[in-house]
């Protein structure tokens, strides 16, 4: 009957552990907005207005300062780690709510993202460290070891901890980040290694198409992975695809210039058994379609010289008449 007794009580104990106060379900609902945010959208002002609330609310609980140290660190602060203000105000506000809970490992988590940002890789990964020897599953501090990893040039070992950051989170928002800076990951090896691109380029591929199965409606999803086909995979029918679907969910510059350029490139694929004549007729179909004349193109400064190169072989072939 004590044995019954005594495990009666640690399943009650263990349930109220388990149970979230409002204080604690604001916060995490606050968290959510900020990941949510896709830079456009109200998510942002949604979680710092909660933000706010808390530190009404819970002030001594760290919720207020870590969810603006999360936003901005996420959103205020270059993959350079400036403006420098704001990075000493993320760490500033981590360490304030470390005072109050020295074990909210979102805290350190926080402070680890203004630091690997800012290339303080040693600091970053003591915050780390800290982080996940609180809570080992912590999605962002994951996240941050594979960012060092990444930043560091190790491939191999920074695939795997994005994919365990993928693994971390029930979010397809998040789950569609990590498998996009693998994309980008592999993409950016692949420009200088001739031995290693086509694998690169591949794998790159294989995590933009994983990106977006988790979430297909996001406008800038699909002109970024445009813009891999574009300039890296050179399957100009996928690029004008993606360019096209991008353009029917949000019109914006990026967008229509892959657009014309995957429809520019393709033509250039094909120009040297065509007439200069009919290549200017060409050339000038698509420049009505698109609103991008070929010069146009040729002058944008998001494109590679690569891209720029077959966009001027086009030209080439007007200008041989």
């Amino acid at each position: 009957m004590n044995r019954l007794i005594a495990i009666l009580l640690a399943m009650t104990l263990q349930g109220a552990a388990l149970a979230q106060t409002p204080e604690e379900k604001t916060y995490e609902k606050a968290l959510d907005l900020v990941h949510a945010y896709s830079g456009s959208g109200p998510e942002l002002q949604q979680a710092l207005t909660l933000a706010q609330e808390l530190s009404r609310t819970a002030p001594e609980s760290g919720y207020s300062q870590v969810l603006q140290a999360e936003a901005m660190s996420t959103w205020a602060l270059s993959q350079e780690g400036q403006p420098a203000e704001v990075r000493n105000q993320v760490i500033s506000l981590a360490d304030e709510a470390l005072k109050l809970n020295p074990k909210f490992a979102q805290a350190h988590a926080s402070k680890a993202r203004a630091l690997v940002r800012a290339s303080m890789y040693d600091q970053a990964r003591t915050s780390l460290d800290a982080a996940l020897a609180l809570d080992p599953n912590l999605s962002g501090a994951i996240f941050l070891r594979a960012e060092v990893l990444r930043r560091q040039g190790a491939i191999d070992d920074a695939d795997i901890w994005y994919r365990k950051f993928i693994d971390s989170t029930t979010s397809r928002s998040r789950k569609a980040n990590g498998y996009g800076w693998i994309g980008s990951m592999y993409q950016n090896a692949s420009w200088n290694d001739d031995v290693h691109r086509a694998e690169y380029v591949a794998k790159a591929r294989a995590a933009y198409e994983s990106m977006l199965t988790q979430e297909p409606g996001g406008a800038w999803r699909n002109v970024n992975f445009a813009i891999f086909l574009n300039e890296y995979a050179g399957d100009y029918d996928a690029a004008e695809r993606y360019a096209a679907k991008a353009l029917g969910m949000m019109e914006f510059r990026m967008a229509r210039y892959h657009l014309a350029a995957a429809r520019y490139q393709k033509l250039s694929a094909t120009s040297s058994s065509l007439s200069p004549a009919q290549v200017q007729k060409a050339v000038k179909k698509i420049a009505n379609s698109t609103g991008i004349s070929l010069q146009d193109a040729i002058a944008f400064d998001a494109f590679s010289q690569r891209l720029v190169g077959r966009l001027s072989t086009l030209q080439g072939r007007i200008a041989a008449r």
